[in-house]
């Protein structure tokens, strides 16, 4: 008899167990290390999520996540999901102490999305992180599928989830899908609605970040003038009467958020960089329309430094230095009232 490639893969890891596993199909590829059977979760995981700026310090905040898996960590089966790259992430985490396995699974097309080998994986997971890329791909392959109700029943459940990058993008109430294009900061300011600009909302409900946009790769790419046109964007699209929120992190680092102890909506600023939390004010802009450069007032910024704790559900600084200073854009142009963009 003549298995099919996924079934063959497993029986052989049910005959020799701790291998590391590699499966492919046209529309994802598997590749696992560590321990062929499923953990068994010994209490109940502490919830959390790891905003990552991007940059090559993704693997720092990782033991963060790992702590807050079920039984700490203890014997975690961890789920890394990407739409490019390989398995670059599995030996780093399989040096955190006490992992079951480490799996990372490359989504060549959405129809991996409705496979239920992959489905699987996403329920026996007790960490979920979500690799940089591009978060076209990740919404053309997941939202709207069931990867989409997977990933929220894992947030719903207190699954630790990580992203950095791209996997950060998608994170958020607001989404830059980035479907034509990277938009680029002048030409953003001077049309709003330029072609690489694509907003789309509610791929996932995740705790404290409702009506909230995610932005990465923050100062080392000059990304605020983009960043502030998404934000009045998504006021104006969507006619909201309420402020849009901005979570920016800088390369390198991370905003680290508690969402299920006595802690829960405060989140801590780790890495030499800074990350930025911008809110619209509740009036729509005065200029956002296709083809004129954006004119709008009043955007209030917090600049916290490493180590500041901030609480998301009532948007106001718990401890740690912050700056903070007020943007406005007039005919495209940003001024700052302390002098400085960022």
């Amino acid at each position: 008899m003549r298995f099919p490639r996924v079934a063959h893969w497993v029986f052989g890891a049910l005959l020799f167990p701790n291998l590391v596993l590699a499966a492919s199909t046209p529309s994802y590829s598997s590749y696992r290390v560590g321990n062929t059977s499923d953990a068994l979760p010994k209490v109940q995981p502490r919830g959390g999520i790891a905003l990552l700026g991007g940059g090559d310090k993704a693997e720092d905040y990782l033991p963060w996540l790992f702590e807050h898996a079920a039984g700490h960590g203890a014997g975690a089966d961890i789920l890394v999901i990407r739409a490019s790259g390989t398995d670059e992430y599995n030996a780093d985490l399989m040096k955190l102490a006490r992992v079951n396995s480490v799996e990372t699974i490359v989504f060549h097309s959405r129809e991996a999305s409705y496979d239920s080998y992959v489905l699987s994986r996403f329920r026996q997971a007790e960490l979920l992180f979500i690799a940089g890329g591009q978060q076209n791909l990740y919404m053309n392959y997941w939202a709207g599928t069931p990867v989409e109700t997977e990933i929220q029943k894992m947030a719903e459940h207190g699954i630790p989830i990580g992203g950095t990058s791209a996997g950060l993008a998608i994170l958020g109430d607001f989404i830059y899908s980035s479907y034509h294009g990277s938009a680029q900061s002048p030409e953003s300011l001077r049309n709003p609605y330029y072609k690489d600009i694509t907003l789309d909302r509610g791929f996932l409900k995740l705790p404290f970040l409702a009506q909230t946009l995610t932005e990465t790769h923050f100062t080392q790419r000059d990304r605020m003038g983009r960043f502030l046109t998404f934000l009045a964007r998504a006021k104006k699209d969507w006619a909201l009467a309420s402020p849009i929120y901005g979570i920016a992190v800088d390369e390198d680092g991370a905003l680290l958020l508690e969402t299920q102890n006595e802690n829960a909506g405060v989140a801590t600023v780790a890495g030499a960089e800074h990350v930025y939390v911008v809110s619209t004010p509740v009036e729509q802009p005065e200029r956002c329309t296709p083809e004129a450069a954006l004119t709008y007032a009043g955007y209030h910024v917090q600049k916290l430094y490493d180590g500041a704790q901030y609480d998301l559900a009532h948007k106001q600084l718990v401890a740690g230095k912050t700056e903070e200073y007020q943007l406005n854009i007039k005919d495209g142009q940003i001024s700052s009232s302390s002098g400085s963009v960022y």
